[in-house]
C-alpha cells in the first residue's frame, strides 16, 4: 500500500484513504495520516457481513467526499499462512446511474 500511495502521489494524483481494518490502517496512519477520510476499526475483527458493507457505504456517501478513481485493495487468503493482494475498481454513483441497462 505504501508503494501505491507513493506512485499516485508522484503522478500528482490526489490520494485519499479509507481504513477498513486495524492492522493496515495503523501501518498507513503512521506515514499517511493526512490522507485518511474515515477509518472503521471494528470492521474486519469478525467475519464480514452485508451490514458492514452497508455501514461503510453510508459513511462514505454521508461524507460528501467526491471520489474519482477508486479502488479497493485487500488480502485474499489462499491458505492460513499465505495471501495475495487483490485490487478491484469501485464505480462511482454517476457512472452506475448513467450506464446502459443490461436487461
Amino acid at each position: 500500500m505504501k508503494t501505491e500511495v507513493a506512485t499516485f502521489t508522484a503522478a500528482e494524483k490526489e490520494v485519499t484513504l479509507v481504513g477498513i481494518c486495524g492492522k493496515i490502517t495503523n501501518i498507513l496512519h503512521r506515514t499517511h495520516s493526512d490522507k485518511f477520510v474515515v477509518t472503521f476499526k471494528e470492521v474486519g475483527r469478525k467475519l464480514p457481513v452485508i451490514g458492514d458493507a452497508s455501514v461503510i457505504a453510508l459513511e462514505l456517501l454521508n461524507s460528501r467526499y467526491e471520489f474519482g478513481e477508486d479502488y479497493i485493495i485487500f488480502n485474499l487468503f489462499t491458505s492460513v499462512i499465505s495471501y495475495k493482494i487483490e485490487e478491484k475498481v469501485i464505480l462511482s454513483l454517476d457512472i452506475i446511474a448513467s450506464a446502459e441497462s443490461t436487461s
